[in-house]
């Protein structure tokens, strides 16, 4: 059960600041007097506690995250990454294509606006620093979020730039070939770090970290034009996005997970790594909760007392590509679509991740193999129903956290079927995946699906459908500049 101090303090790390009410206009909170007051001034009793710790925590089992909305707007975008306002009633999305303020109530668009490429971007009090990869980086004024006003505009280094972190009117830069730079917010270069591919980094006061391909760095910068490295960690891959927040920094590792550590004055100190389906882009420090953006699911990890541990996950609408998190909720950059998310916390349970379709060749006779995990903080128990035309090793499962079991399925016929299965994950208590048999499609028509794309010379994307081009050589080209 959870504790007394858990249960006195889980309120108001959830409350939102949030919910205008429909007396209020938009970017304005109700308080609990009934008045309207601006996002970024709410009253004391509406106002999120950034500082305050949570725990200790003591789990039940049940859903840890809620998912509060979804949305995908009018514009052509794919969203990259996100901040959330002081405040934290509303957030900004960026990405190909423009960027939109959000309500983190229901995810509803407040505003939307055309831009050029958002690739990354953190915030510094009202002004957000957008990182476009290729053409520098540009300021968003977001003192009225009703009318966000973009500022100037300046180039980096030579070659791809990757993440971004601003404190303090300073912006750190991380770039492929040419280290972690230093700029002012007129754009004038204060310093560099040297890296040999500086994909992450953050900035807090005097001290910035780097994640310098597979070691993450910790340097003084109090005289810019001279850091001096502090200390070093070995990282299990690559890194790929920093979040340092209150004492503790996570990293995101791609296909390897995720890592957070303790940061001290001069000492970086390993705290646990973290496994997940799907390829880890982004994470985001809450206090001790650990957001973790990995494609195919957006996971919650606790890393104070009693942790770390893996709370558990859920899918996001498309695929998480970036988030950031405040306040209990979370608000992820889901491709085309944008989603808030809420912590649930105190609440875990088991979790398991099974794919849609396991596929067959062509024929009976045919065996696959399914591995079954539990990416959870309890026991998973599992239990498939039987599938006519195929046959399974078991039917019954128990795996521990974090442990796997193997799943056989013998093709008895040629027939596709059905996989049923029920289990004890809390937002997953059952389900199904289709048994699909691959099969030669020459000289058959192919069943219709519509993707956006354009008509050379013209780059203006729209939907196309398959059944356009019929009669007609269809060539589909997939690529990726990230």
């Amino acid at each position: 059960m959870m504790t007394g101090p858990l249960r006195t303090m889980a309120p108001a790390l959830l409350a939102l600041v949030a919910g205008c009410g429909p007396t209020c206009e938009a970017g304005f909170l109700e308080g609990s007097d009934g008045n309207c007051y601006p996002y970024d001034a709410p009253p004391d009793d509406t106002a999120v506690d950034d500082t305050a710790p949570i725990g200790p925590i003591d789990l039940d089992w049940g859903d840890p995250i809620t998912t509060l909305g979804s949305e995908r707007i009018s514009m052509a975008v794919e969203w990259m990454d996100a901040v959330i306002l002081e405040g934290g009633a509303l957030g900004v999305v960026v990405g190909q294509g423009g960027f939109a303020v959000i309500s983190m109530d229901d995810a509803s668009v407040l505003y939307q606006e055309e831009a050029e490429r958002g690739y990354r971007v953190d915030l510094d009090g009202d002004v957000a620093w957008i990182a476009t990869r290729q053409h520098g980086v540009f300021q968003l004024d977001l003192s009225d979020p009703e009318a966000p006003r973009r500022g100037p505009r300046f180039e980096v280094g030579a070659g791809y730039h990757e993440d971004i972190s601003a404190d303090d009117g300073r912006v750190l830069i991380g770039g492929q070939e040419s280290g972690a730079l230093f700029y002012d917010d007129t754009g004038r270069r204060l310093g560099q770090i040297p890296a040999d591919y500086a994909f992450g980094v953050a900035l807090d006061g005097d001290r910035a970290l780097i994640a310098d391909g597979a070691v993450l760095e910790l340097w003084d910068v109090s005289d810019l034009a001279d850091p001096q490295p502090l200390a070093q960690a070995p990282l299990p891959a690559t890194g790929r996005d920093i979040s340092w927040s209150g004492g503790r920094a996570a990293v995101a590792l791609g296909g390897a997970g995720a890592i957070a550590f303790e940061v001290d004055d001069d000492a970086l100190t390993e705290i646990g790594t973290f496994a997940l389906p799907g390829s880890v882009f982004s994470v985001a420090l809450d206090r001790e909760l650990l957001w973790i953006g990995a494609w195919e699911v957006v996971g919650l990890a606790w890393l104070g007392e009693g942790g770390p541990v893996m709370l558990g996950h859920e899918r996001p609408h498309q695929s998480a590509m970036g988030l950031t998190a405040r306040g209990g909720k979370a608000l992820v950059a889901d491709w085309q679509n944008h989603t808030v998310m809420e912590a649930q916390v105190g609440l875990a349970g088991p979790e398991l991740h099974l794919a849609d379709r396991i596929w067959f060749s062509e024929g009976g006779g045919e065996r696959q193999q399914v591995t079954l995990t539990n990416w959870g903080a309890f026991d998973l128990s599992l239990h498939f129903q039987d599938a006519p035309g195929f046959a399974l090793s078991e039917v019954d499962f128990t795996i521990a956290p974090g442990d796997s079991a193997v799943l056989q399925i013998e093709a008895l016929e040629g027939t596709d079927g059905v996989l049923a299965f029920t289990s004890d994950d809390p937002d997953e208590e059952e389900g199904q995946a289709r048994l699909e048999f691959a099969r030669s499609t020459l000289g058959q028509v192919h069943p219709d699906f519509e993707l956006p794309g354009f008509v050379h010379p013209d780059t203006q994307t729209r939907p196309y459908r398959l059944s356009e081009n019929r009669g007609r050589v269809t060539f589909l080209a997939y690529w990726t500049t990230w």
